[in-house]
């Protein structure tokens, strides 16, 4: 009599399939498979971020054309060009860090849309201070 656990050894042995993620070279326990959705939307939101950087600079733009024919007693063009000019390079250097950041978290397939929501948010609160400081460096 032939003990079942014992493999008889004159038959073939065949082979043990694992499911896949399960041996060795699988996917690694502590992250997840990153969703398209999420590429998608941070993808989304960093063009309109973009846009929205794009849009200040423009209207920043128009800010300095009324800047430069207000009456020198009245106001102070040069403390509102400088207001705008520092929050505009500010929010720049905040879009390339959030994108930047965003897209290093898609590449390694973590959740970047979190990220790109904070810069969206990030960049339409800095113009509204922006737009504020400028009325403020103007009234001063």
């Amino acid at each position: 009599m032939t003990d079942p656990q014992k493999p008889d050894p004159q038959e073939p042995l065949t082979p043990i399939v694992l499911p896949a993620g399960s041996g060795p070279g699988g996917r690694p326990q502590n992250t997840q498979p990153s969703r398209f959705g999420d590429a998608a939307g941070s993808i989304v939101l960093l063009v309109l971020s973009f846009s929205a950087y794009l849009i200040g600079v423009i209207l920043s733009f128009f800010g300095f054309l009324v800047s430069g024919v207000c009456a020198a007693r009245s106001c102070n063009a040069d403390a509102g060009s400088a207001a705008q000019a520092i929050v505009a390079v500010t929010l720049a250097a905040v879009l390339l860090l959030g994108a930047g950041i965003s897209i290093f978290l898609i590449v390694k397939k973590r959740r970047a849309i979190v990220v790109a929501l904070v810069t969206l948010v990030l960049i339409v609160v800095g113009w509204i201070v922006g737009v504020v400081a400028f009325f403020l460096a103007l009234a001063s």
